[in-house]
């Protein structure tokens, strides 16, 4: 209870040692008791002349009584509503930048779908996992939220309003067939500059679909795509003038199967090579999943030139003992990771782990030719494999890429065919219950999704990979 404050910093040890004996003497802890700060009331807690203010207690605690008291260049609201409307307004007029609560405390809310999530797929995720999925999509929703409010000219505040409505209002519509006739089957944010966004429910996507507007889907998703990857590109660029000298640099993508971590590594590859300003010589793809069955990948490494850059992928590239081999100013680390956003039909959810199996079933026949059947058999112990050796990994990244991709499941289900269908008759043949319950899980979460075929797919479209081509290399490729 109450409030300290000390220009010099709050000896925390010190105070909950302080705490921790009040606690023993069975008196109620209050820290404005403890002598290594001064006490301090709300009010001049708010008037102080800091960087940043975080209101994380109670709601109305900024008015408009208080607020021209304040100094601080940013607010993050901790807590639900601490600010006023009123408030608002004088802060806007202040030039104070304030993150709403709506974006500055949703980690809670994410972290329970997450709950959710392995409740209903009987998983058990690292904390690892947890806390990286959280960064992701946190990460996704403010860059969101900027460009709205970069683009519309708006407070923070009013830009995370204006992207939940868009959200209420498409998924209204069309769940409305009067509202659909009135807006004569016009979505008004469908294609509306930032606030395009891949859709977050099935009947958003046969929406898009209906109004022949999924190329504009596959379009933005890949501009959204290829900035990314520039992204990456110029944070590893940076990374790059520190390096040593005397040994190559590493850019190090891992992830979990069918991640499209390959696709990805020879996109940001052919990225490289294009960077003619850069000072290197080549650009080495390797698969170091590979290199390393056979036993070559250290060979490798020790006859890369100093003057090259290494895009490295693989399952155990950012494992303890491979990185170990690099030293830390010589690599940049990144985990390709699948996190769909994506309601089905009956109150199903697309998970990272469907959404893989289906890619995986379609990858596996066209690089070794094994059936989808051996495939389901196998994904169990390959789904657990991952999560206890691939997914702990997720710590040394640097960087976070998410490989899902908004139109490719209808895409995916054309491709499958019948494959699945035969697939389920062979497991009711041989009576294999487990394989038969993963086929109609996959079944349920096809259901109701449309078939498209690939046509205006783009040529660096990551979903590539199931097809094979050139995304199928194993030894070592020079750009």
């Amino acid at each position: 209870m109450g409030g300290i404050y000390d220009p010099d910093g709050i000896n925390i040890t010190q105070l909950d040692a302080y705490l921790n004996e009040e606690k023993k003497a069975g008196r109620t802890p209050k820290v404005s008791g403890f002598n290594g700060a001064r006490e301090i009331t709300n009010s001049g807690l708010l008037g102080l002349a800091t960087e940043i203010l975080i209101p994380g207690a109670t709601e109305n605690q900024i008015t408009a009584e208080n607020a021209n008291n304040i100094k601080a260049k940013l607010i993050v609201e901790a807590a639900n509503g601490p600010t006023t409307p009123d408030a608002d307004k004088i802060l806007a007029q202040k030039g104070i930048i304030v993150v709403p609560d709506i974006l500055a405390n949703a980690g809670g809310v994410v972290v329970s779908y997450f709950e959710w999530l392995q409740n209903i797929t009987t998983e058990v995720w690292t904390l690892v996992a947890v806390e990286k999925m959280l960064q992701e999509r946190m990460r996704k929703a403010t860059e969101l939220i900027l460009n709205v409010s970069r683009e519309y000219k708006v407070s923070l505040r009013e830009a995370a309003n204006i992207c939940a409505v868009t959200r209420i209002a498409d998924a209204a519509i069309l769940k409305n067939n009067n509202l659909m006739k009135t807006l004569k089957g016009k979505q008004p944010y469908l294609d509306a500059g930032s606030l395009f966004r891949a859709p977050d429910t099935l009947e958003e996507l046969n929406g898009i679909l209906k109004k022949n507007m999924f190329s504009v889907l596959i379009e933005k998703t890949h501009d959204a795509q290829r900035k990314e990857i520039e992204n990456i590109s110029r944070l590893a660029s940076q990374k790059m003038l520190t390096k040593d000298e005397k040994i190559p640099f590493y850019i190090l993508a891992s992830g979990p199967t069918a991640s499209y971590k390959q696709t990805f590594s020879w996109q940001l590859a052919e990225y490289f090579h294009k960077l003619s300003y850069m000072k290197f010589n080549n650009v080495m793809l390797a698969n170091f999943d590979f290199l390393m069955s056979t036993g070559r990948d250290k060979k490798f490494i020790g006859e890369v030139s100093k003057d090259d850059i290494v895009i490295g992928e693989g399952d155990h590239v950012l494992s303890d003992n491979f990185l170990s081999q690099i030293p830390v100013s010589n690599r940049f680390n990144i985990f390709v990771n699948t996190a769909p956003s994506m309601a089905l039909l009956n109150n199903r959810v697309l998970t990272s782990s469907d959404i893989r199996l289906i890619r995986e079933l379609l990858d596996q026949e066209k690089r070794f030719g094994r059936s989808p059947l051996s495939v389901i058999r196998d994904w169990p112990r390959q789904r657990s494999i991952q999560m206890q050796q691939i997914y702990p990994s997720w710590i040394n990244a640097d960087y976070t890429f998410n490989s899902y991709l908004p139109y490719e499941l209808p895409v995916l289900k054309y491709l499958l065919g019948q494959k699945l269908s035969f697939a389920l008759k062979e497991s009711m043949e041989s009576h294999d219950l487990v394989s038969q319950r993963i086929i109609l899980r996959l079944f349920d979460i096809l259901e109701g999704v449309p078939s498209v075929s690939l046509k205006g797919l783009p040529d660096d479209s990551l979903l590539l990979q199931v097809l094979g081509g050139k995304w199928m290399y194993e030894e070592p490729v020079k750009f």
